[in-house]
């Protein structure tokens, strides 16, 4: 479980610094990934809070892992294209920079609820699993 965990954390990570990343970018490009982003975010956390069984678990982690599975090459390919990304965000995209911020603690409590209440079930296992996978940066 600990491999898992370490696994979720640097996916966590990789997903904060992608939010980020594309928040410094002042594209149409990079505000409609990141608004794709917020959106996929937003109901994950919501279906996480949300979630009393196992079952419902499972389907959260699974279309948050699809939803990223498309949505990561394109936010490296942002990142390679836009080497400066690190800097001060465009005006019109800290809106969506502050809802990220505002959305990462909510993230990681529905991540650990995954983790710690529902670590047992078998259709949680697989979706995390699916949800690690989803995390990896792509080769």
């Amino acid at each position: 479980m600990n491999k898992f965990k370490t696994i979720i954390c640097l996916g966590l990570i990789l997903v904060c610094l992608g939010f980020y990343a594309c928040g410094r970018s002042s594209t149409s490009e990079a505000k409609a990934i990141m608004e794709k982003q917020v959106a996929l975010m937003e109901n994950f956390v919501t279906s996480m809070e949300k979630a009393g069984s196992g079952k419902e678990v499972a389907v959260a982690l699974t279309d948050f892992s699809a939803g990223m599975k498309e949505l990561t090459p394109k936010m490296m390919e942002l990142a390679k294209k836009y080497p400066n990304l690190y800097k001060e965000s465009p005006d019109d995209l800290k809106p969506l920079t502050k809802k990220i911020e505002e959305l990462n603690p909510r993230m990681a409590a529905a991540i650990m609820k995954a983790m710690t209440q529902y670590a047992s079930d078998p259709d949680v296992q697989e979706a995390q699993k699916k949800f690690g996978e989803s995390m990896a940066q792509p080769k």
